[in-house]
């Protein structure tokens, strides 16, 4: 991307990565890590052309989290509780926000942590 120009990342954390969440350490810390890296990429690489932004989403229902859903459904409940939205993301969205990024329409947003999440983490 440096020889030619430039261009644009973007990173995937998640609102464990910007905000504290018991009972999930680790995953919290690798997603705080990512934030990291992208705002340190920009410091370094911006001067030659490359945009770097990372995404937060909340709890998202992709394949894998509706089967847990449809096997735990007083768990769907809680999680939701805590969403101002009262509903789950669609990876759909997230792929609409990312798809935004990486164009020229995004040319001047640079070094942000754009949480999709419902408002979950405003509320913590």
């Amino acid at each position: 991307m440096l020889k030619n120009g430039g261009g644009s990342i973007v990173n995937t954390a998640s609102s464990a990565g910007v905000i504290g969440q018991d009972s999930v350490v680790t995953y919290s810390a690798t997603k705080h890590g990512i934030v990291g890296l992208t705002k340190s990429m920009v410091a370094e690489y911006a001067k030659d052309g490359l945009r770097v932004n990372a995404i937060a989403p909340g709890p998202t229902e992709t394949p894998m989290v509706k089967k847990f859903y449809e096997d735990n459904p007083e768990m769907k409940a809680n999680a939701t509780s805590g969403i101002p939205q009262k509903r789950l993301g669609t990876p759909e969205e997230v792929a609409e926000l990312v798809t935004f990024l990486l164009t020229s329409k995004a040319q001047y947003i640079n070094g942000e942590v754009i949480r999709i999440d419902g408002g979950f983490t405003n509320t913590k």
